[in-house]
């Protein structure tokens, strides 16, 4: 199952949110990956440590803390690397409809918006889960 999750670490309803999700993720044993971790470490620096997540020196001290090179961190961000892999994301987010953070979209198609409950989630993966299922065992027809 694939899930994007469109959020922004100054929103406090995105660190909520996230929080929810990971307890309804660890429900289901999904493992974390860099990414996940590297979020979940700037939503606690922004919002539990105040600390400046603007700074290209803290994000890379972060990026160390999960496991990434901070060299390599750092050279990414004082490049133009990944600028325009950004402005895709924003436009795919804008043409599935997503006008608010945080929205989790899963398979392309489910939407979640808000930091809902642990339960909300875990039941929007069971169902999309179940979909997913059901989809891949209808025969292919010509």
């Amino acid at each position: 199952m694939k899930v994007d999750i469109y959020s922004d670490v100054a929103c406090p309803w995105c660190y909520i949110g996230e929080a929810r999700f990971e307890r309804a993720l660890a429900e289901r044993e999904y493992g974390a990956t860099v990414q996940r971790a590297l979020m979940r470490r700037l939503f606690a620096a922004h919002f539990a440590e105040g600390r400046d997540v603007e700074d290209a020196g803290v994000l890379a001290a972060l990026a160390a803390e999960v496991g990434m090179a901070a060299d390599a961190a750092r050279a990414y961000l004082d490049s133009d690397q990944g600028t325009r892999e950004v402005r895709e994301e924003i436009a795919a987010a804008q043409r599935l409809g997503v006008t608010a953070v945080p929205t989790y979209v899963f398979d392309d198609k489910y939407v979640v918006e808000g930091a809902q409950s642990s339960e909300l989630f875990l039941q929007a993966l069971n169902s999309v889960a179940k979909q997913a299922a059901v989809s891949d065992d209808l025969p292919i027809t010509s």
